[in-house]
């Protein structure tokens, strides 16, 4: 063989995503041994290895993942081109993450990969470190996004970018109830404004309920009306729609902001910016989720500007 065909692409690109040589002859209506010979026929054309076994599984050694991070996106492309009758293998991707990394930057590059390759399919699962690593661990995510770095025997990590992790906001009935005279300018007692009613915040789990709830004692916060939601977007919900106070993710409430349904608290402070990481079991780091990464950290990096 002199050069590789469409054939041997199709069938390192199976191989790549499902993992062995036998789940990739079922896929492809071959035999295993057929799955094997065409690999080391494109080996040889090559003249690298493209696959490494890893116990059970079959994984890219890093010249055989740059070249399928390459060749996929054509491969997919030429496809649909040709219109062929069989369809071309279709790449999917589990990814965890939670709202923040999804509204900021995630939600964006993956639906430019989708309108790229129409044959790729996300499994998007929305939740905190503490929910996602295990999925990772069971083998049921193939990457995740938290909001600092883990540190986990057998996962590995990869900084994505940096992102506020908010503002302390209420609503203006409870602002003015709180102020120390009619349209005063300034602030309310933040003891009396914290204490009056609902406060929310992250789940115990989180790392950030430690942080906030530091801060509301300091600020003479009680704490006996102190609730919790694991979910950003919906938090943001329960203040608005309980009167309540609590620290939310800006790139989720903005729009309440800018309506005036939401007023930032002054006076409590904020807490720091807070980087984001890739995390990844090893054999799971398909070209397809290398992509991924590769756009989402260029995303990241033209936010920040």
């Amino acid at each position: 063989m002199s050069r590789p065909t469409l054939l041997h692409l199709e069938t390192a690109l199976s191989v790549a995503h499902i993992g062995s040589f036998s789940g990739a002859a079922r896929k492809l209506d071959a035999t295993q041994p057929a799955i094997s010979a065409r690999v080391r026929e494109l080996e040889a054309v090559l003249g690298y290895r493209l696959f490494t076994r890893r116990g059970q599984r079959m994984e890219l050694t890093t010249k055989g993942r740059q070249l399928l991070e390459q060749v996929e996106p054509l491969f997919f492309r030429l496809q649909e081109i040709l219109n062929e009758r069989e369809a071309p293998v279709p790449a999917s991707i589990r990814v965890g993450c939670g709202q923040i990394a999804m509204s900021a930057w995630l939600g964006k590059v993956i639906g430019r990969m989708q309108s790229a390759n129409t044959q790729l399919r996300f499994h998007i699962s929305i939740g905190i470190s503490t929910v996602l690593i295990p999925l990772l661990d069971q083998d049921k995510l193939d990457i995740a996004v938290t909001a600092g770095k883990i540190d986990y025997p057998g996962l590995h990590t990869e900084r994505l970018g940096r992102r506020s992790m908010g503002i302390w906001v209420t609503t203006p009935d409870r602002w003015e109830r709180y102020a120390p005279y009619p349209r005063s300018t300034e602030p309310p007692r933040l003891d009396d404004l914290i204490n009056c009613g609902p406060v929310w915040t992250p789940p115990l789990t989180s790392r950030l309920y430690t942080e906030q709830s530091d801060i509301l004692r300091e600020h003479g916060g009680h704490m006996r009306n102190v609730n919790t939601c694991d979910d950003s977007r919906v938090l943001g919900d329960m203040i608005q729609n309980s009167s309540g106070l609590g620290y939310a993710q800006h790139v989720l409430i903005k729009e309440r902001l800018a309506s005036g349904v939401l007023v930032e608290v002054p006076g409590l402070p904020v807490i720091g910016d807070s980087d984001y990481y890739f995390v990844w079991r090893e054999a799971h780091l398909s070209p397809i989720v290398h992509m991924l990464m590769k756009l989402a950290k260029t995303e990241s990096e033209q936010s920040a500007m």
